[in-house]
């Protein structure tokens, strides 16, 4: 018997059902002493009825940190107990292009530097300056459409293992930005 595996499907189907916790659907992906878990609860799109695949895909977003830092630590302790490197420390201190060829590359950093005016529904409310230095940003929360100011200039320092590790790394995501933020 899978006792281990019954209590996540009953974990999962309580997490479903569960009118309090605002969650249409689950898939489960485990391995435990050889044995594999693989299952889907709930729904994919509650409203029509379309229950959940196995294969469905989540955007995570920011989850991808924990994920990440977790292995960088993992690779931070192998790296120095290897002798990569003399310590945690200095592999976390370590220039990222030193360890990932693709990094080595100028980065620019975008900072904004002047209030954003609010744009009409249509579209802005005054014509676009210039693409360098004025972009429209649509606020997924609210939904409201600014034009930001911004400038752009040389990274002053290189970014560095612990950096991939901060909240606020300044890798955006593809499908939004063409640029670096930190």
């Amino acid at each position: 018997g899978c006792e281990w595996a019954a209590k996540l499907d009953a974990c999962f189907e309580r997490m479903v059902s569960n009118g309090k916790c605002d969650i249409p659907g689950v898939v489960a992906l485990a391995y435990h002493k050889g044995q594999r878990y693989h299952k889907a609860f709930g729904f994919a799109d509650k409203e029509t009825g379309q229950p959940m695949p196995l294969d469905a895909q989540f955007r995570i977003f920011s989850m991808t940190k924990v994920l990440a830092s977790t292995v960088l630590l993992k690779l931070a302790e192998e790296y120095a107990c290897t002798g990569g490197c003399e310590s945690v420390d200095a592999f976390l201190d370590a220039e990222v292009a030193d360890l990932v060829p693709s990094f080595k590359r100028e980065f620019r950093i975008v900072s904004v530097v002047g209030s954003a005016s609010r744009a009409s529904e249509a579209g802005c409310a005054e014509p676009m300056e210039s693409a360098a230095d004025i972009v429209k940003y649509t606020s997924f929360l609210t939904g409201a459409t600014y034009r930001l100011a911004y400038e752009m200039r040389p990274a002053s320092r290189p970014l560095l293992v612990k950096h991939l590790m901060a909240e606020a790394s300044g890798i955006g995501y593809d499908q939004w930005a063409d640029i670096d933020l930190w």
